[in-house]
Parts: C-alpha cells; structure tokens; sequence
C-alpha cells in the first residue's frame, strides 16, 4: 500500500462553523495497522455529553431536543453512518467529553490483497 496511506495527519477549520471558544478544529488521521485501516476524525467541538452517547446511533434523536433545540437536522445522520458502516464490516467507536470535543474512529478490515 502506498506511503501516502500509512499514516495522514490533515488539519482543517471549516469556515461556517464557530463557537464562543472560536471555531472548532477538525483533525482527520489515517493509520494502516496489520489487519485493518482505522480512520479517526477528532474535533474540539462542542462534544457529547455522557447521558446522551447511549443514545447518539438512534434515529430521530439529538442531544437538544423541543422547540428551543440549539442546533439543525432531524437526528437521522449517525443513524444511517452507523449502520451503513456495519453493513461493510467497519466498526465504530465513539469518544466524547463535553465541552472538549468529541473522537470517531473507524476501522476498516483489510483484505488479504491489500496486506
């Protein structure tokens, strides 16, 4: 597999996106490991509480809810990544702490030809 592969550590702050702490850093990182690819996607973003990572994978769900809901969308996102994932054999792990930010990792199996 080619070196560009092996390990990409990429940096980028969307534009659109900004907080009262500044706008968030998204940090992509790529690592082949013996028998998978993992994908991390880090962000020091607003971060996922811990009552709401229970419930973060089920459809039509946010952490603000109601009428007065802070943010956009009907929750159906990481409903739909999540299983699409599992449907190609990819796991993903979540980790999160408010306020700080919040780490996807994704790790893709190998195939024996690309070993």
């Amino acid at each position: 597999m080619s070196s560009l592969w092996t390990h990409i550590n990429q940096e980028f702050t969307p534009k659109p996106l900004s907080s009262f702490w500044g706008p968030p850093l998204i940090k992509l990182k790529l690592i082949q490991k013996k028998d998978l690819i993992k994908l991390e996607i880090i962000d020091t973003g607003i971060g996922i509480s811990e009552d709401y990572k229970s419930r973060i994978f089920q459809p039509y769900t946010q952490e603000s809810e109601g009428f007065t809901k802070n943010y956009q969308g009907i929750g159906l996102g990481l409903a739909l990544t999540e299983e699409y994932l599992a449907l190609n054999n990819v796991d993903l792990e979540l980790e999160s702490e408010k306020n700080v930010g919040s780490t996807f990792t994704l790790m893709f199996p190998q195939s024996e030809e690309q070993k």
